[in-house]
């Protein structure tokens, strides 16, 4: 179906083809409408368009398969072209909401393969709820390693703590809007900027555009010999200055030297140790609807926030 589409686009002219395995989509304008005669029906143009060179070159379809609508469900996404936005349909949402909750029964034990079912299900989610990927953390750690599919394992606290979080959020989350957070640009009005380090003596949080500085000495219970914690609590920390500043902006790109904190932060992956900090950023986020970009600068160009700290 590839070569197909390739056609489609290039030799039909047949624009914003997407494909996904054997499902083609695509949107168009409204009322533009092409009948095409074997299903005696009218269809949007690209439509009947892709119809009629399917004909031409012999790829057999089904006229009940030929959907289209103000909305559409694909690849089990209910996609609105107009709001521009992803949803999960509202039945398959609840399902997993309720299996997140069942499976995070205390004392309960669970097979090998049911914990990598749920892990698949929720993985299939974070395509609308990226946010919640750190909800998989303490599953990740339970199962890695293991091959034997039907060895029951243990649910621990983190296991609970993890799956009720995405499931608590998950309930209140609207779908995934297209676009929202393109323009990152640092001197945008709704745009906040941050700078944070950290040594072996403290933490420092720098906001150039804010007139902000802001300075903490290490907590005395974190981990011993690992800058690595506090650097992305550092970064946690800024986060938590949102609730405090008189306008919610709705984007903040926070600058900083370790490269190991800017991966964690953009791939919303972390080990168990460090996976609580993420958890904490992704609440505020969340609360006051505020997408995150955190990107790594040189150290020389980092020098109050190193000063700071």
């Amino acid at each position: 179906m590839s070569l197909v589409a390739w056609i489609a686009i290039h030799h039909a002219l047949i624009e914003a083809l997407k494909l996904y395995m054997d499902d083609s989509f695509l949107f168009g304008l409204a009322g533009r409408m092409l009948y095409y005669a074997p299903y005696q029906c009218d269809y949007p143009e690209k439509q009947t368009c892709l119809l009629q060179l399917w004909d031409k070159i012999g790829v057999p379809h089904e006229c009940p398969k030929q959907l289209f609508g103000p909305t559409l469900t694909v690849i089990s996404f209910d996609v609105d072209p107009n709001a521009m936005s992803a949803t999960l349909p509202s039945h398959k949402k609840d399902a997993l909401i309720q299996h997140l909750r069942l499976f995070a029964g205390k004392n309960f034990w669970w097979t090998l393969h049911e914990y990598q079912q749920l892990a698949g299900w929720c993985e299939w989610s974070f395509n609308i709820f990226p946010l919640l990927k750190p909800g998989l953390s303490a599953i990740y750690k339970k199962i890695r390693g293991k091959d034997k599919l039907y060895a029951r394992l243990h649910v621990n606290n983190t296991i609970i703590s993890e799956l009720q979080w995405m499931a608590k959020h998950m309930e209140h989350l609207p779908g995934l809007l297209f676009y929202k957070s393109l323009d990152f640009n640092p001197l945008s009005d709704d745009v906040v900027v941050a700078y944070t380090d950290a040594s072996g003596l403290g933490m420092g949080v720098w906001s150039p555009y804010d007139d902000f500085a802001g300075q903490s000495p290490l907590p005395c219970d974190g981990p011993k010999n690992t800058i690595f914690f506090f650097e992305a609590l550092a970064v946690c920390s800024a986060v938590h200055a949102i609730p405090n500043m008189l306008e919610s902006p709705s984007r903040m790109i926070i600058y900083m030297d370790n490269s190991n904190t800017v991966a964690m932060f953009n791939l919303l992956r972390a080990h168990p140790p460090y996976n609580s900090i993420l958890l904490a950023a992704v609440d505020v986020l969340l609360e006051y609807k505020v997408d995150l970009r955190v990107e790594f600068i040189p150290g020389s160009e980092n020098g109050v926030a190193d000063a700071l700290s």
